[in-house]
């Protein structure tokens, strides 16, 4: 998040102004955001926030690029953007354009502090292209 430079005026006692020069980050003059935020960025694999207290969220969207054949479940193997130290708690959501199939997503076998493998399936009668939203929750210390 960027804040940009900025000067406040603070009024003294006797109805006079100080300025106070630049502040070059509001999160610094609070002093939170390197404790709070520790690392964030992304790669091919999706993004990743590092937080202070240990914890990390990655997530990644993948359009609707899956195509699943009806009455199957397709399997893939989703890449964390950047390691947990434990094994995360994974979300998978399916994205369609349409509401009136059933589709499910879910988190299958596979997973690691590296990636884990989702799965995604619909009851329509014809192949669907089905996009996925993954979110994982963990540790990285």
């Amino acid at each position: 998040m960027a804040i940009k430079d900025f000067e406040m005026n603070i009024k003294n006692a006797d109805g006079s102004y100080d300025i106070l020069h630049p502040v070059t980050k509001v999160d610094n003059v609070l002093g939170l955001y390197e404790k709070i935020f520790v690392e964030s960025g992304q790669n091919a694999n999706g993004d990743y926030l590092k937080i202070g207290d240990g914890t990390m969220i990655c997530r990644r969207t993948i359009d609707r690029a899956t195509t699943v054949p009806p009455n199957t479940i397709n399997r893939l193997n989703w890449v964390f953007p950047a390691a947990f130290t434990i094994i995360p708690t994974v979300l998978v959501t399916p994205v369609l354009d349409t509401t009136t199939v059933r589709v499910g997503a879910f988190q299958a076998t596979g997973d690691s502090v590296y990636q884990s493998q989702v799965a995604v399936y619909h009851d329509f009668n014809q192949s669907l292209l089905i996009g996925l939203r993954l979110l994982a929750i963990g540790r990285w210390k």
